[in-house]
């Protein structure tokens, strides 16, 4: 028996105000950097550093065009952290926190279908849960 993963196909998202936002066609969690902080001293005979607090990074969101959705995100950009789920096929989630940090940009290309994207700014790290 083979394992094929889980199929991406019928993810959606919503947020924690915003609600729910449509399909999602793709998500990719992009990583802060760990800043250097320089502890080294006159006493020092080597340069001293220690890792900083991580940046949570940010997610860029991809979704099958609806009017709603965009009206959405246009209406909510740079507000407050909320609470947003993506729940994939099965039925598992990817949780995290964030706001949204950029104005959508909406695709059109030649024969296929409308896509949003946006970018949330993360406030914690994402969390994968399998279904329950």
């Amino acid at each position: 028996m083979s394992d094929d993963g889980i199929v991406s196909k019928g993810a959606t998202i919503a947020g924690g105000t915003v609600g729910a936002l449509g399909q999602v066609t793709g998500a990719r969690i992009n990583g802060g950097p760990v800043e250097e902080i320089d502890i080294t001293t006159l006493a020092s005979t080597i340069k001293a550093t220690l890792a900083g607090t991580p940046d949570a990074g940010s997610m860029e969101i991809d979704l099958r065009y609806t009017q709603a959705g965009l009206d959405k995100i246009y209406d909510n950009v740079g507000l407050v952290a909320e609470v947003w789920t993506i729940t994939l096929s099965n039925l598992s989630t990817i949780t995290f926190s964030g706001y949204i940090s950029t104005n959508p940009q909406v695709t059109i290309s030649g024969g296929m279908p409308v896509d949003i994207s946006f970018t949330v700014k993360l406030t914690s790290a994402a969390v994968c849960a399998p279904a329950a």
